[in-house]
């Protein structure tokens, strides 16, 4: 014999309480219209032309990071945006300097140099014009595209890993 005791709770509660939420029910949904689908057999239901809907097809999300896709719009085509190539710098280097007083010899990214004379070096792939117009016993002073430049003589030119 088990005995099992059943409590009820009653809660009341005001009408004033059910107006906002009955008011808010009902704009809700009168924009719907009654069409009658629940009196209507499940049979002629599938045979009505209004009935059938058309769905448009779902394209399959496909997302490859290294080729651009993109999983939310697989069709859309990516065109990576490339960054510009940094500018290189020419680097014209005074590597040392020789000589007597009376005749100096200047290297220049691996190319010898006297006083007055013009001749071509290369800087990385490109071939640039220069005139040396004179050589001191720490520095030179280079002409180039009618800009003149004083170069110093790099103190420390051998690399720091310790390579040839």
């Amino acid at each position: 014999m088990n005995k099992q005791l059943a409590i009820m709770t009653t809660i009341t509660l005001p009408v004033s309480f059910l107006r906002p939420a009955l008011f808010t029910l009902l704009t809700a949904c009168a924009p719907f219209p009654l069409t009658g689908s629940a009196a209507t057999a499940p049979d002629s239901r599938a045979t009505a032309p209004a009935a059938t809907i058309s769905a448009s097809a779902i394209p399959e999300s496909v997302f490859n990071y290294r080729a651009g896709k993109d999983p939310f719009f697989p069709t859309r085509v990516v065109t990576p945006v490339l960054a510009p190539e940094p500018t290189k710098k020419e680097i014209i280097v005074l590597k040392g300097v020789t000589g007597s007083s009376d005749r100096r010899v200047a290297l220049i990214n691996d190319r010898t140099f006297t006083k007055g004379e013009a001749g071509e070096i290369n800087v990385g792939t490109n071939t640039l014009r220069i005139r040396v117009v004179e050589i001191k016993e720490r520095s030179a002073t280079i002409e180039r595209e009618g800009q003149t430049n004083e170069l110093s003589v790099l103190e420390n030119l051998l690399p720091l890993d310790g390579r040839k």
